[in-house]
């Protein structure tokens, strides 16, 4: 009996290291796309200053904005827990 608990304890545990490693995985490519579309954005600004007879924002500043604005709400929510007070 003791075998079987230690056993199904030892599983749990092999569990959790791979949830907290995959969620690790996930938080880090969730930061690389926010980083990547709000650099975009930048990007967009830096060409709107130096380049004004061509309008970018249709391709680069509104959709990489919008995409990382979401990238980040997702990210708040995944790693903050809104509690009532």
């Amino acid at each position: 009996m003791e075998d079987y608990q230690k056993k199904a304890e030892e599983n749990l545990m092999e569990l959790q290291v791979k949830k907290e490693k995959a969620q690790g995985e996930y938080n880090s490519i969730l930061k690389i796309l926010i980083v990547t579309f709000s650099l975009f954005f930048v990007i967009n600004m830096v060409l709107n200053y130096f380049f004004p007879e061509i309008n970018f924002n249709n391709l680069l500043g509104l959709p990489s904005i919008a995409i990382a604005a979401i990238l980040l709400v997702k990210w708040f929510f995944k790693n903050y827990e809104i509690k009532p007070r």
